[in-house]
């Protein structure tokens, strides 16, 4: 397999079908036993279907259906391993090979939000009849996110004793809108009106806000606006979109080994692209520079650059340009930063030295950079994109860093 091949079978890496459970499925739930808990959920971006977050060997695979109300769990996200752990329900209780799981009844009061325009679906989950000791806000990343989107790190959030509070995106599940045509103000407004409503429900204890990847330019508002009592950052960028991007194209292929003079190349061509959608330069442009690239056999260009009046332009153009410095100045709110080592989407490398330095002086903030662990913090050999949908375990750090600052903030 060439560079190109490599490059362009990992685009679609979230795409990846799983497979359905089965109609007599495990059901979307939390379960539990004396050595920690054990999820079942979605993973969309992995693909339909069920799969079982494991949060005690922090393994995560999807559930194929093994006999009646029976399953095995894949040992990687796109199902192709051999399953690590067979599934069965029995008498109401979750049995795996080793273990035998209690239910955790999980109570989810859903309320409708208008948001400007938009019509926004969300949220309240926590624990039936058990003390609730905070309330996350789950902000999630680019791209459609329907509740479900969440499980993965909301069940782990339910089952460390949290309320959840999460809502379908624009243009996502039950919600209207368009979140390609969307800026990143009014992709905070829409958190900041999903909160207020949340509060009738009588939340207890502090709010913190969850935001990942693109995430990350909506806490920081939350924050200035001292709407929470604190923000969890999970690879979100302390660079403006636009400086985002370019990050991206450079760390992203340096895994495959291609010299700087290359990236340079590739760096130029896909600031020009980013110029035609912010309407500084024609799409004329773009198309002839794509055409050169591809007369050269250049190995970073995986596609034809999209139409002129695309709605992917209209969203590079209303979010380019935004600087979240001014809202971490303002920000007073402790702030727990998570950066992978292996995350060539929003590396380290460049976020942190500017996050630390745009962050107020007044400002409790606890950073990690998680040793192997990509973007979506699993851990990884390369970090290269072609290898997300082959992995099965999320680095133990990241949620026990989550855990030490929870504890010492709620």
């Amino acid at each position: 397999m060439n560079r190109r091949q490599a490059i362009l079978g990992s685009a679609g890496m979230f795409a990846a079908g799983s497979g359905r459970a089965g109609a007599a499925d495990p059901g979307r739930t939390l379960w539990r036993d004396n050595g920690g808990c054990f999820g079942v959920g979605a993973f969309p971006e992995f693909g339909k279907g069920f799969f079982g977050f494991d949060y005690s060997s922090f393994t995560v695979g999807p559930l194929r259906t093994a006999g009646a109300r029976a399953w095995k769990m894949a040992g990687s996200l796109d199902g192709a391993a051999p399953p690590v752990e067979g599934l069965r329900v029995v008498d109401g209780r979750l049995l795996t090979d080793r273990r035998r799981f209690s239910p955790v009844p999980i109570e989810r009061r859903r309320f409708e939000v208008q948001s400007g325009r938009t019509a926004l679906s969300a949220e309240v989950a926590f624990v039936r009849d058990a003390p609730v000791r905070a309330t996350v806000l789950m902000i999630y990343g680019s791209g459609p996110a329907p509740k479900e989107a969440f499980d993965p790190w909301a069940f782990w959030f339910l089952g460390e004793g949290l309320a959840v509070i999460t809502y379908d995106k624009r243009g996502s599940g039950r919600s209207t809108g368009d979140w390609r045509l969307t800026s990143l103000e009014d992709l905070a407004a829409d958190a900041t009106a999903v909160l207020k409503s949340a509060r009738s429900y009588g939340l207890k204890g502090p709010v913190f806000a969850w935001g990942a990847s693109q995430g990350g330019w909506i806490l920081p508002q939350l924050g200035a606006a001292k709407a929470v009592d604190g923000l969890i950052m999970h690879a979100g960028a302390a660079t403006t979109p636009a400086g985002q991007i370019l990050d991206q194209v450079v760390y992203s292929l340096k895994p495959y080994g291609f010299d700087q003079a290359e990236i340079d190349r590739a760096t130029a061509y896909y600031a020009l692209d980013v110029d035609v959608s912010r309407g500084r330069r024609n799409w004329s442009d773009i198309d002839a520079a794509y055409k050169a690239a591809v007369a050269a056999k250049a190995d970073w260009i995986l596609e034809p650059p999209v139409a002129a009046d695309a709605p992917e332009r209209t969203m590079i153009k209303v979010m380019a340009d935004f600087d979240p410095a001014p809202y971490w100045r303002d920000n007073v709110q402790p702030v727990l930063a998570l950066y992978g080592a292996k995350d060539w989407i929003v590396p380290a490398e460049t976020n942190l030295p500017r996050l630390k330095q745009i962050v107020s002086p007044r400002t409790e903030l606890t950073t990690r950079v998680i040793a192997d662990a990509n973007h979506l913090m699993f851990i990884a050999k390369s970090g290269e994109r072609s290898e997300y949908a082959k992995l099965s375990r999320v680095s133990p750090d990241y949620f026990l860093e989550m855990r030490a600052w929870l504890s010492r903030h709620a």
